[in-house]
């Protein structure tokens, strides 16, 4: 993993362009997810790994979860710490990619864990779940206001 060597560089030596902006809209979500995991992975092909076990997970993740451990079980105090501080700089970047409603996800995750942030966005943003609730509030709306009420 990436995170474990000295010479780690977020930002890389290649420049190229950020993912666009994500505002918010259920429809954008899954082209702006792929091309942002596409563009993190640049930097360390494990992360897409951990953002996609995150957008599964239904409890909130904390530095805890982020533990790095060598095969023997012990704490790899090091890698551990690069993991937390790769999750910070993680939700800064997410933070400068969102703005409107997907920019008020990420204020509302006050420790800064880049991966709890991308697994709320998962989950309250994600297509799937949001044409289940427009289904869900279309068929209480049909229930309500029938023809014969007209």
């Amino acid at each position: 993993m990436a995170l474990e060597t000295e010479d780690f560089d977020f930002t890389g030596k290649i420049r190229l362009p950020l993912p666009k902006t994500f505002s918010g809209i259920p429809a954008d979500w899954e082209e702006w997810s792929w091309n942002f995991k596409a563009y993190i992975s640049m930097f360390d092909t494990t992360v897409k790994t951990f953002m996609e076990n995150a957008e599964g997970r239904t409890v909130p993740i904390v530095d805890d979860d982020l533990q790095v451990t060598f095969d023997t079980g012990d704490v790899n105090d090091d890698a551990t710490q690069k993991a937390v501080t790769f999750s910070r700089k993680l939700h800064y970047l997410l933070a400068n990619l969102t703005s409107d409603a997907a920019r008020l996800i990420v204020r509302q995750n006050f420790e800064s864990n880049g991966f709890e942030t991308w697994k709320t966005f998962a989950s309250e943003v994600c297509t799937p779940r949001c044409n289940q609730a427009c289904f869900t509030f279309d068929s209480v709306v049909r229930l309500q206001i029938q023809s014969s009420h007209f």
